[in-house]
Parts: C-alpha cells; structure tokens; sequence
C-alpha cells in the first residue's frame, strides 16, 4: 500500500490490482475501485501486477477484522467468540503488533479490533497506535462496558467506534446494555469521537427496530448496521429459537427501507442478509450504486483470532494460517479459496439464480450449522425456501 498527497484532512492511500487499484480516504471515507486508465491518470503509475495473470481475488484485503481478545463479562447468549471472563490464548503486546505489521505489509487499508470486549486489553490503544503509524485505520466495535473519558478522549485514534446495542427496552439475548451504551455514547460524543450502532437481530428484538433506529438516530450515531444473528461460538446454543422467521426474513428489507426513508437515516444491512434483499429482485444497477454484495470472506474479508490465526470469515472455523504468514496463506490456504471459488460450483437453487454472482450462496456459517456443509446455500434464504418446497 502507498500513499499520495491528497486534498482535505488525509492522505490518499492506494494499492495497485490487476484491473487497476484501489483508492482510500478517511475523511470522506472513501473506498473505490478504479481501472488502469484511471490510476494512470491520477498519476499513481503502473504496477508488475498489470503484467502478471489475474489471480482472480484480490491481492490482499481490504479489511481486517482482529479479535483482540476472547475476554467478555456480559455473557450475551449470541456471541460467536463464547467470550469469558478468562484470558485465554491472546497474542501478548509484540504478537498483536506483529498481526499489525502483517497487515500493513500486506497493504490492508482497515483493521476492526474487536472482542470479546476489546476494552479490557489494556494494549488496546498502543494497538490501535501501531496500525495509524503502519497506514492501517484503526477501527473499534464495542459494547462501551468500562469506558471511562480518559478513555474516550484515548478513542480519537480510531477512525470510528462501533457500539453494540441489541434493543432499547428490556433484555435481549440474555442482557439489557442500553444503560452502557448510552453512557459510552455520551463519552465519545463529548471526546468528539464518531461513532455508530451494531445490532444482532432476531426474531426477539425485530418488532422494536424501529424504536431502536429512531434511539440511536436521538443519541447522535452516524448509522445502525443491521447483523444477522450466527450460529457460531455460544450463538449456536439458541439458534433455532432466535434467528429471524422466514416471515420477518422476507419483510426485513422493505422495512429497513421504509425505516430509512421516513425518519432520513442510514440504515445498513450486512453482507449475510443480501439473500433477503434479492429475494426482492431489485434492480442490478441499484444493487451495484449501494454496494450491495454477499460473502467477501477471503477477498476483501480477513479475520484474525486472539491466538493469531487466520479465517475468511470471523463465523466460521480459522484455517490452519497464521498471522505471521498472511502473504502465502492468502495465495495457498484451501479454505480461501472455497470461499472465494463458490459460486464456481453452487448448486441449485443458486446456479441459476439471477443474483449469484452478488449474493455468492448467502451465509456460510449458517450453511454449515443447517448441516448443508460449505458447499451448500444458505437454508435461509427465501429463494432456496421455496426450491425445497418450505414455503
């Protein structure tokens, strides 16, 4: 990755690909993919990537996502990382600066740190120190749970917090956070930091969307992102009583849409829900306008777990890589190359699906706990429903 002068408050970094490269801004955040013509116009040169065969992916990531630690007292009943109180296998201060270092090399433009509760490492900020002075910006998720304002102020490192909170009123997935997440909200809206809301969604917490949409629109985050709920690590336990209805699966994306539009706020959807968005049939062009698209673990989507090793996906079971070989184990690792070779080999009802080359087969994780396999489609999305007759 390399940098180049840039108008405004950042520079602009960029990397070379085969069709051309990549250019990035942090403010505006910016992520575009450009042609060849384009990058010899903005006098970024040539690459040797431009005289070699097309991999086929990406030469790197785009993003990272490194869970700092297992370390958690909420004990949510959703968590993929099975979260404890215990330390348990995390990198020490020089193996996550190493992780850092790898990423860097690679020329990753963004790593989330993330948990667990990524707060109660007390290198967190040093961390997240390490990727500004490498070119990598630093992201947090969060559920705010022992922030402080020194804290806070100690924030402005990340280019943006993400804050969990999973409904307004009462407890969902085993715990009611709101009393924390307001008061980190409050924290980091004083320290001037910008943050936004994550949100796992199940069948519990959909009928309060919109009491949490408007919530958070109140409590100044920039937006909500919508996260399907995966049946990995302790989420797996409750999964089938949890998960969205095939009725509020199909109803989501009309109503994120009448959310947005009514109350002009940013409402996202992430990658695993992009079988319930085609199952609308929009139209290609709009799709491509909102960078609507399906599984990206392994092409633009890294995870790193708290012992160092690596997955395409953060939902999914690591590869046998390590951080430490992240260049050969993004060319060579079978498990990267199954998920960015799926649509290669999807079987019906995706085969012939309009949308396969956008929504990618939807979500493995929820793939392989339906007992499909890898290789299977989502069981989930409306379109298979309907090809085995469930609806």
């Amino acid at each position: 990755m390399a940098e180049a002068p840039a108008t405004g408050h950042a520079p602009l970094r960029y990397r070379h690909e085969a069709f051309g490269g990549i250019l990035s801004l942090e403010d505006p955040p910016l992520l575009a993919w450009v042609d060849r013509e384009r990058m010899l116009a903005l006098g970024l040169g040539g690459s040797p990537r431009w005289e070699t065969p097309d991999p086929g992916h990406l030469s790197a990531p785009t993003e990272a996502h490194y869970l700092v630690t297992a370390r958690c007292g909420m004990g949510c009943s959703h968590c993929y990382t099975s979260s404890t109180a215990r330390r348990e296998g995390e990198l020490d201060t020089a193996g996550a600066f190493g992780v850092i270092d790898g990423l860097a090399q690679a020329g990753v433009f963004a790593v989330a740190l993330g948990g667990g509760e990524a707060l109660l490492r007390e290198d967190l900020f040093a961390v997240a120190a390490r990727a500004r002075a490498r070119g990598v910006t630093p992201n947090l998720t969060t559920s705010g749970a022992g922030l402080t304002a020194e804290m806070a102020r100690a924030c402005r490192v990340f280019g943006r917090v993400n804050l969990s909170l999973d409904a307004v009123q009462g407890e969902v997935f085993g715990v009611d956070r709101r009393a924390v997440t307001d008061r980190a909200m409050g924290l980091l809206r004083e320290a001037g930091v910008p943050y936004g809301m994550n949100t796992v969604l199940g069948r519990a917490n959909y009928e309060g969307l919109e009491a949490l949409v408007l919530h958070a629109k109140g409590a100044g985050a920039a937006d909500v992102e919508l996260l399907r709920l995966k049946p990995y690590g302790r989420g797996r336990e409750d999964y089938e009583r949890q998960r969205l209805t095939p009725e509020q699966a199909l109803g989501l994306f009309p109503r994120v849409l009448g959310l947005s539009r009514r109350h002009r706020y940013s409402i996202k959807m992430d990658c695993s829900f992009t079988p319930m968005i085609a199952a609308h049939r929009p139209p290609r062009r709009l799709m491509d306008l909102f960078c609507v698209v399906g599984c990206e673990a392994a092409n633009q989507l890294l995870s790193v777990t708290p012992e160092g090793r690596l997955g395409g996906c953060s939902f999914v079971a690591p590869s046998d890589g390590r951080a430490g070989e992240l260049d050969t184990a993004w060319r060579e690792e079978p498990q990267f190359a199954a998920f960015r070779d799926w649509t290669l080999r999807a079987p019906e009802p995706c085969a012939s699906c309009d949308y396969l080359d956008v929504c990618r087969g939807g979500c493995r994780s929820v793939a392989i706990h339906a007992g499909g396999g890898f290789d299977r489609p989502d069981p989930e999305c409306p379109r298979v429903r309907r090809h085995r007759g469930e609806t």
